[in-house]
């Protein structure tokens, strides 16, 4: 018996990229001859044989018939209803295919069935389709279809009728909108309109069916915002509306009372549209920043800084200029109008006021009080402003007291005079103004006594009133209005708010904001609440937003679980009973509404035995059930995301996974990928990725690394946003290999091939890499390519060519020159002598840079190409006479260089760069006939020398350089005609190679051609894109990439590993502007983005560019 020698490990990784095109083929070969077919869809007459297996794939719907044990699953034939045969047909082609066709005469059609019939990326492609091809005439219908059948296609083709609403609501469809989706429209802070054309539309809406829709209009007009009409407009057509004023007399009265005192009216409709130009604005004036102690006890501020945001970030903050007075605690602010700020001046012996207008940020001084006073309060009625209370310093005995008098100042008259006096004295107390009165509510009294007691003043009033008393004493806090109520904020338990014509206090919120001194504002319809002090030294940075809907709900069903009534569930865990409602826990838990409301057996019992979490887990997500409470800290964040994920508590996941994501470190980063991985949280697992990427010279020297699994280490190491440089790179791959070098030596070459060694310095690369004797066995290839690299930069592409961002460089696409478009008469061409450039794969027409033109008279017909990474040649064209001109631009200077001028004239040549040497290869001399010429520069000599000349003339052909050779392809003839022969050479060939397997499979000219991964791809003809890939050294094969053509004279190019295809002609004496990406995953075309301007003829390279 003979043993086997041993060695090292034979095997060989098979992945064959076309195997899933070939098993489509095959499924659709079997079902054109009716082989192994086990099902016929029968509709409408029309029979479609099928195969269950695939269907079942495709479709979720088939997948529950077939697979679930319906009769259907037994039946050979199986009849449909819910579609129309055409749509089945496509479907069920598409399930084979992978391809249908979406046109406008059946993407609705299409749309429906894919729905129904649940094949996702056949719907969510009709959305699209559908959603690009929005317009004025068609967005109604798309909102009722996207409301029967799809809420994305709804949300964009109303935001569509939005912005255009001005044309919208005069289409015939705007008439034959339900109320419902004429409210969503009207009640829109997006809407594109004056509110004249609202108010117009909507009656011209009514009037259409005024005996089924008059009983709508006062709904309908609360939505519009007459506050903002134009003064003339509002009394001409509104006011003389007798129907309008029988149905909203109270919309006309506020409209007035609005035009009259601009900011004192509080309602939905005085918040303005973003059409109106004009934004809320939340402003924060002063402030203590902290108590402090010692001879400094305050740190006070005197900023002013303001948001447009209702969820602000510490950042979004501006800062305005700040106030013009002695900083001090205790002042007071009101808003004059709808933009003015005023400032009472708080202290023990100023009286100043002052106004910032915000629109033009500046202060101006006004009238100071005739009593200096300090925790007093501002209220503006009628336009003029009531300075209420406060305390007041008396200097000879250094004593304060606490003050009942009331100052009112009139802006006509920039002048304090004498108000109606409090019945008792307030400071620290909250004030509100609502329907033209003011309210005062708690506070300290005269002897510093925190009280309950509440007041009332309307102007003319000779004495303040007393109002319902607060259900509980309170001082330092703060009130705001909002539709008709008063809410005050700043109690230790509670936020109440108090309706007046009612007489009532009700509490909103059970838990109180537990903050004093806090501020409080109504923004965008909904109530927020800004810093404040917990008592601690430290005021908080905190943003609260009121939610006022859930509150009282909340709060009963808490009281409910607490004194254990109407509890028909116990939660039984480690030996712990958490007694429960099934509704509430089946209302926040995707788990529990599965549990409870599908028949299960847990569905009927007293008590549910649960397993899959801890007794102090699920006792946190009950006790946030009943709350929307919960404290999360880094002991118990983890076990709380896995129990909420488990349990499908979706908001209170996300709140872990924000909390995970705001805590990562260096130590935790790696920990939390595995995390992510494990509870399928992409977000965390994204954002810890992230970290690790950007941390990546710290993190790759922790414990954690080495434990990672290989598909990790290859999202990491694969990625541009990688913070490292290639070396530290390589040495931690080699460092995870080596950890378990028996059972990763096998990954050794996918994972290098991830390591971008191009960009690594030249020195280590030699004494590091190249002596690595495993390396070199495994991956001889990358070592190659790396030193050809480092010989020959910019010549050898592959995706180690690209750089990471931590390079400090980037790629970017440079436009040169180009063709605007034919013209005629005197000056038949429009000629481009600009240089432009991006780096982005989607450019807008403004998101390109012009850079400095080009220094010469370039016309048609000349040629570039890259030398080195960011260098550009550019020869010039001829346009008939003597013209050898040759020009390098340098992107990194941003410079111009005149080289050595070309031995022959000619245009329409093309430029290719091999081993460091420009090829200036055919073209048209002077007398304007095509010629053979091949030219060759060396930059060390900066000289032209006669190259081996082509075996036949071409000019408009394309050129590549690929694994060293040069190909040329196509192009006209000495005959003047499309070619199709391809030509190879090779530094050192004697002549150019034409065997006949290697010609394009058609005639073209004016054609373009990149190379990407080994292959060469040939755009600008006129029904397809080509690629030739070689499979053995100088053999190839032509295949179609893509059955739609390109305009001709395109420019190609990659970038970021992707083809795109600028501009080109349109044969109507136009210039193409698109942007196309070539999407070799679907074999399609893709419009991406826009030049700004149409090209053709144009030169398009990829450079690298410091950043």
């Amino acid at each position: 018996m003979m043993a086997a020698a041993q060695g090292p490990e034979t095997l060989i990784d098979l992945f064959h990229e076309t195997h899933s095109t070939a098993l489509l083929q095959g499924l659709q070969e079997l079902r054109s001859e009716n082989l192994l077919v086990d099902v016929v869809l029968c509709v409408s007459g029309k029979e479609i044989p099928c195969h269950r297996n695939v269907l079942a794939a495709c479709s979720g719907y088939f997948r529950a018939m077939f697979c679930n044990g319906h009769r259907e699953s037994r039946e050979h034939k199986v009849a449909i209803h819910q579609a129309s045969a055409s749509a089945l047909q496509l479907l069920v082609d598409y399930a084979y295919t992978s391809r249908v066709t979406i046109k406008e005469d059946n993407a609705v059609d299409l749309m429906e069935a894919a729905s129904f019939f649940q094949i996702p990326p056949v719907s969510d492609a009709c959305t699209k389709f559908l959603s690009d091809n929005l317009s004025v005439n068609n967005c109604l219908e798309m909102v009722k279809v996207g409301g029967m059948l799809n809420p994305t296609l709804e949300a964009k083709a109303l935001s569509c009728a939005m912005k255009e609403f001005t044309a919208v609501n005069n289409t015939p469809e705007f008439l034959d909108l339900t109320k419902d989706q004429l409210i969503k429209l009207v009640s829109s802070d997006d809407l594109n309109a004056p509110e004249e054309t609202v108010y117009t539309a909507v009656m011209k809406w009514i009037n259409h069916d005024t005996r089924n829709r008059k009983k709508e209009m006062k709904k309908l007009m609360e939505l519009i915002r007459f506050p903002f009409m134009d003064k003339m407009y509002f009394i001409e057509k509104v006011e003389t509306d007798n129907n309008l004023r029988k149905c909203c007399p109270d919309l006309v009265s506020e409209a007035l009372k609005y035009q009259s005192f601009p900011g004192e009216v509080q309602s939905p409709r005085t918040r303005p549209r973003r059409a109106s130009g004009l934004r809320e604005a939340v402003v924060i004036v002063g402030g203590t920043e902290k108590y402090g102690r010692g001879e400094d006890p305050w740190n006070i501020s005197d900023s002013i800084m303001l948001t447009h945001s209702s969820a602000p970030s510490s950042t979004s903050w501006v800062t305005m200029t700040t106030m013009r007075k002695e900083k001090d605690h205790g002042f007071a602010v009101a808003v004059l109008g709808t933009s003015d700020i005023m400032v009472s001046v708080g202290g023990s012996q100023s009286k100043d006021v002052w106004l910032y207008q915000a629109k033009l940020d500046s202060w101006s001084k006004l009238a100071p009080m005739n009593t200096a006073r300090d925790y007093h309060k501002l209220a503006v009625v009628h336009g003029k402003v009531y300075a209420i209370g406060g305390r007041i310093y008396h200097p000879t005995s250094h004593v304060y007291d606490v003050t009942p008098t009331v100052e009112v100042y009139d802006q006509s008259l920039n002048k304090w005079t004498e108000g109606v006096p409090l019945p008792q004295p307030r400071y620290l107390n909250a004030v509100a103004a609502l329907d033209g009165s003011i309210y005062v509510m708690g506070g300290c009294d005269a002897d510093y006594k925190v009280t309950s007691t509440s007041y009332r003043f309307s102007p003319g009033d000779t004495q303040w009133h007393p109002a319902k008393d607060m259900p509980e004493s309170a001082d330092l806090i703060m009130a705001t209005v909002l539709n008709g109520s008063i809410y005050v904020a700043g109690l230790p338990s509670r936020v109440l708010c108090y309706r007046p014509q009612e007489e009532l206090w009700t509490v909103v919120v059970n838990t109180g904001t537990v903050l004093r001194r806090l501020g409080m504002t109504v923004f965008g319809g909904e109530i927020y609440i800004y810093g404040g002090t917990n008592n601690d030294i430290d005021g908080t940075t905190e943003v609260l937003w009121l939610d006022r809907e859930s509150k009282s709900l909340k709060q009963g069903l808490q009281e409910l679980r607490s004194e254990n009534l109407l509890v028909d569930v116990v939660l039984c865990v480690s030996g712990k009973e958490i007694p429960c409602h099934r509704n509430v826990l089946a209302a926040c838990s995707g788990y529990f509404r599965a549990m409870f409301c599908n028949g299960h057996l847990e569905s009927r019992e007293a008590k549910v035995d649960i397993h899959e979490a801890s007794a102090n887990v699920l006792q946190l997500l009950v006790d946030y059930a009943y709350t929307s409470r919960i404290t999360i800290t880094e002991d118990n964040v983890q076990e709380l995301l896995k129990g909420a994920n488990f349990f499908q508590f979706q908001r209170l996941s996300d709140a872990c996974t924000q909390f995970l994501s705001d805590n990562l470190s260096v130590k935790n980063c790696l920990e939390m990928v595995n995390l992510g991985d494990m509870l399928m949280n992409r977000k965390l697992e994204s954002s810890a990725l992230l970290y690790v990427m950007k941390e990546f010279t710290a993190v790759n020297n922790t414990p954690e690394f080495l434990d990672l699994s290989k598909d990790q280490l290859v999202k990491l190491v694969s990625s541009d946003d990688l913070n490292a440089p290639e070396e530290t790179l390589y040495t931690a791959v080699m460092k995870w290999i080596n950890h378990d070098r028996r059972k990763r030596r096998k990954e050794m070459k996918e994972l290098m091939e991830l390591i971008r060694f191009p960009f690594m310095e030249k020195m280590y690369l030699m004494e590091k890499v190249e002596t690595d004797k495993t390396l070199r066995k495994f991956c001889p290839d990358l070592v190659s390519e790396a030193r050809k690299y480092h010989a020959f930069p910019g010549e050898v592409q592959s995706p180690r060519t690209r750089p990471r961002r931590a390079s400090g460089l980037r790629e970017a696409v440079v436009i040169v020159g180009g063709t605007e478009k034919e013209g005629r008469g005197q000056d038949p061409w429009n000629i481009s002598n600009s240089i432009m450039m991006t780096h982005s794969s989607a450019p807008s027409s403004t998101s390109w840079v012009t850079m400095t033109t080009m220094k010469n008279e370039n016309y048609h017909g000349f040629a570039v190409a890259v030398l080195g990474t960011s260098d550009i040649m550019v020869s010039v064209g001829a346009r008939g006479f003597d013209c050898k001109d040759v020009w390098l631009y340098r992107a990194n200077l941003d410079s111009w260089t005149k080289l050595a001028p070309m031995n022959t004239s000619r245009d329409y040549q093309k430029l290719a760069v091999v081993h460091g040497k420009v090829y200036a290869i055919g073209g048209r001399g002077n007398n304007c006939r095509p010629v053979k010429d091949v030219e060759v520069y060396d930059q060390s000599l900066n000289k032209w020398t006669e190259g081996v000349s082509l075996p036949e003339p071409r000019y408009l052909h394309a050129v590549a350089v690929l694994d060293g050779g040069i190909y040329v392809m196509g192009g006209r003839g000495a005959d003047d005609y499309s070619t199709f022969t391809m030509y190879r050479f090779s530094p050192g060939d004697s002549q150019w190679h034409s065997p006949n397997d290697m010609h394009m499979p058609e005639r073209a000219d004016g054609i373009t051609a990149t190379v990407l991964n080994g292959s060469i791809y040939v755009a600008g003809l006129p029904s397809k894109v080509l690629r030739y890939t070689l499979y053995m050294p100088n053999q190839g094969f032509w295949t179609v990439l893509v059955n739609t053509g390109t305009a001709a004279r395109c420019g190609m190019t990659v970038l970021g590993g992707q083809i795109f295809i600028f501009g080109g002609d349109k044969k109507d004496g136009t210039a193409e502007s698109k942007v196309l990406w070539l999407d070799q995953e679907d074999k399609s075309l893709k419009h991406v983005g826009a030049m700004p301007r149409g090209l053709l003829g144009h030169g398009c390279v990829t450079i690298l560019k410091g950043q």
